[in-house]
C-alpha cells in the first residue's frame, strides 16, 4: 500500500513539475517576443503598453466579458463601488470639443440645481475647461460627501451662460422609473437596472397596487442592462410559488454550483406580462426567464442580448484587477442564457442579435418546457412568447450615445430658434395635443446640428422620427416623465400588452 501511495505522490509531482516547466517555456518566448518589439520595431514602444494590450488580447480570447482594469481604472471603480466617492448627477458627451449635458439623474444635486440636458460646461471652478478629456472631466465631478464644485453653463435656446455650485453627494438612482396606471385598470412599471435597492423598490411599489381595481402588471424591462444577481432573485421570489426554481448557476469550480429555489410562496397574484427587446440582458434576462419558465410572466418583444455570464475579480500586484468569467446562469427549465461566443468576431457578437425576427425566431434553437409543458425556446437569450419588433426608428449601425446626443442637440437647437416656443406652449398638455415638426422645419433645424453628419445622412424625416424628436423637446422643457408620456404613444409592445385581458394572458400560459 505504501509503494502504491509512493508511486501516486511520484506521478503527481511529476506531472505539476512538467505543467511549471511548460509555463516558464513559454512566459520565456512571451518576453523575448517583448524584448525584440521594444528594441528593433519601426517606432519605439513602452513594454508595459505591450503587456497591456497583450492581458486584453488573452481577456478577449475567452469570452466578451472578461476585461482588465488597470490601476487607475480599478481605483476609481473600486472607491465609487464602496461609496467612497460621491457626484452630483449628470452625464456628458463632447460635441465640438464641447461637453454636452446628456441626461441629468432626477433628484440628483445637478438636476435639484436646475441643469438641463443640452447645457454646454464651459468652466469648473472658475478654470476654464480647456483642453481636458471627457474622463478627465467626470472625475472631477467626484469628490469627498459634501463638497462642492463649482461649474459654468452655457444654455443654448436662452442664449445664456450661469453659474451653479453644487454640492457632491451620494447619487441615488432608483431602478424603477416609472410607475403608473394605464388604460384597461394596467399597472405599468419600468426597471432600468438591478441594484442592491431593487427588490426593496418593487415590494414597496407591489404592495401599493389594488388587486380588486388592477386587472394586469406590465414590467418594462427592455434597455434594462441588468445588475446585481441577488436582488433579481429577491424579485423572482415575490412572483412565485413555494418550491418554484429560479435559476441555476453552473460553474468549473463545485461552489459556483447552485439551484436558487423559492422557499414561500410570493405575495404578488395578478396576471404578469413583460416586455424585453435587445438590450435586455444580464439580470433582467435572469427574471424574465423565471416567469416564463414558471408561467408566471408572459413575454412579449423581441428576444434579448444574450448575457448569462457569472464574473468575479481578481486583484493584481500591479494594482489593476481583471473581472473575469467563472460560470453561466441557466433558466429553471435548463435554458442558457448566453448566447455563442466562440469563433464569433467581437464586432459581430454584439451585431448578430438582430439576426433572429419575428419570421425565424424558432429556428434552429432547441426546444425546453416550461412548467406546464408549453414549448419554450433555448439557444441563448429569452425568446417571448409573442414576438414584436419594435416599430421605432431602428439605427443599428449607429451608436446610441451618439444618437441621444443628435436628439438632444437637435432640440436644443429648435429651441433656440424658435423664441415664441415658451409662450404658445406654456403646459405640456397644449404641447402633447398640438405640437407638430413640420419637414420643412426639421430640415432648417437639422443644418444647425454640427459634427453629426454620418447621423444626419441616415436619418429621415418620418411620423417615428417625429415622435423621439418631440420627446426629446420635451424632456429639455418639462422633464423626463413628460418625454416617457410622448413616447408611450406609438409604442406597439406595449399597446399589445395593454390590449390583453387577464383572461387571455392566463391562456397563453396555460397548456393547449
Amino acid at each position: 500500500m505504501k509503494k502504491r501511495i509512493l508511486i501516486v505522490i511520484f506521478f503527481l509531482g511529476f506531472g505539476v513539475n512538467a505543467i511549471f516547466a511548460q509555463a516558464y517555456k513559454d512566459l520565456r518566448l512571451f518576453s523575448t517576443v517583448i524584448n525584440h518589439v521594444t528594441s528593433n520595431y519601426l517606432v519605439e514602444k513602452n513594454s508595459s503598453e505591450l503587456i497591456y494590450y497583450a492581458i486584453n488580447g488573452v481577456l478577449r480570447s475567452l469570452d466578451p466579458h472578461c476585461i482588465y482594469l488597470n490601476p487607475e481604472q480599478f481605483s476609481r471603480f473600486a472607491m465609487i463601488s464602496q461609496g467612497k466617492m460621491y457626484g452630483i448627477g449628470i452625464e456628458l458627451y463632447m460635441v465640438s470639443d464641447s461637453p454636452l449635458v446628456v441626461n441629468v439623474v432626477e433628484n440628483s444635486p445637478a438636476d435639484k440645481s436646475g441643469i438641463m440636458p443640452g447645457d454646454i460646461l464651459k468652466k469648473i471652478n472658475g478654470v476654464s475647461i480647456g483642453n481636458l478629456t471627457l474622463p478627465e472631466l467626470k472625475l472631477k465631478f467626484y469628490g469627498e460627501e459634501g463638497s462642492k464644485v463649482l461649474m459654468t453653463f452655457h444654455r443654448h435656446h436662452t442664449d445664456s451662460d450661469y453659474d451653479v455650485n453644487v454640492e457632491r453627494k451620494e447619487i441615488d438612482q432608483p431602478s424603477i422609473s416609472h410607475f403608473f396606471r394605464l388604460d384597461n385598470n394596467t399597472i405599468y412599471l419600468k426597471c432600468t437596472n438591478f441594484s442592491l435597492k431593487t427588490a426593496e423598490e418593487f415590494y414597496d411599489h407591489l404592495k401599493k397596487i389594488e388587486p380588486d381595481d388592477s386587472e394586469k402588471l406590465i414590467i418594462d424591462l427592455r434597455n434594462n442592462p441588468g445588475g446585481e444577481l441577488q436582488n433579481t432573485i429577491n424579485v423572482a421570489k415575490y412572483f412565485l410559488a413555494k418550491g418554484d426554481t429560479i435559476s441555476k448557476t453552473i460553474g468549473r469550480k463545485t461552489g459556483i454550483n447552485e439551484v436558487y429555489v423559492n422557499k414561500k410562496n410570493g405575495f404578488f397574484k395578478l396576471p404578469v406580462i413583460v416586455l424585453v427587446n435587445r438590450s435586455s440582458a444580464s439580470a433582467s434576462e435572469l427574471l424574465a426567464g423565471a416567469l416564463q419558465d414558471n408561467d408566471r410572466g408572459l413575454i412579449i418583444g423581441t428576444n434579448t442580448f444574450g448575457k448569462g455570464l457569472i464574473q468575479s475579480t481578481f486583484y493584481l500586484d500591479n494594482g489593476g484587477a481583471i473581472l473575469m468569467t467563472i460560470g453561466k446562469y441557466l433558466t429553471p427549465s435548463g435554458r442558457s442564457i448566453q448566447r455563442e461566443f466562440k469563433d464569433i468576431p467581437f464586432e459581430k457578437y454584439y451585431s448578430q442579435i438582430y439576426n433572429t425576427d419575428s419570421l425565424n425566431y424558432k429556428e434552429n434553437r432547441s426546444v425546453f418546457k416550461s412548467k406546464n409543458n408549453r414549448e419554450i425556446y433555448g439557444g441563448g437569450g429569452v425568446i417571448p412568447d409573442i414576438f414584436i419588433e419594435s416599430q421605432n426608428l431602428k439605427f443599428e449601425d449607429l451608436d446610441p450615445g451618439d444618437l441621444k446626443l443628435y436628439f438632444i442637440n437637435f432640440a436644443s437647437n429648435y429651441l433656440h430658434e424658435n423664441k415664441g416656443f415658451y409662450s404658445r406652449y406654456i403646459k405640456f398638455s397644449d404641447f402633447d395635443r398640438s405640437f407638430y415638426l413640420t419637414e420643412e422645419a426639421f430640415k432648417k433645424t437639422n443644418g444647425l446640428v454640427k459634427d453629426m453628419d454620418e447621423i444626419i445622412d441616415k436619418i429621415e424625416f418620418n411620423q417615428s422620427l417625429h415622435r423621439l424628436i418631440k420627446s426629446n423637446i420635451a424632456e429639455m422643457v418639462w422633464g423626463p416623465e413628460e418625454a416617457f408620456l410622448v413616447l408611450l404613444k406609438t409604442d406597439n409592445q406595449l399597446k399589445k400588452a395593454v390590449s390583453l385581458r387577464s383572461s387571455q394572458v392566463e391562456y397563453y400560459l396555460k397548456p393547449h
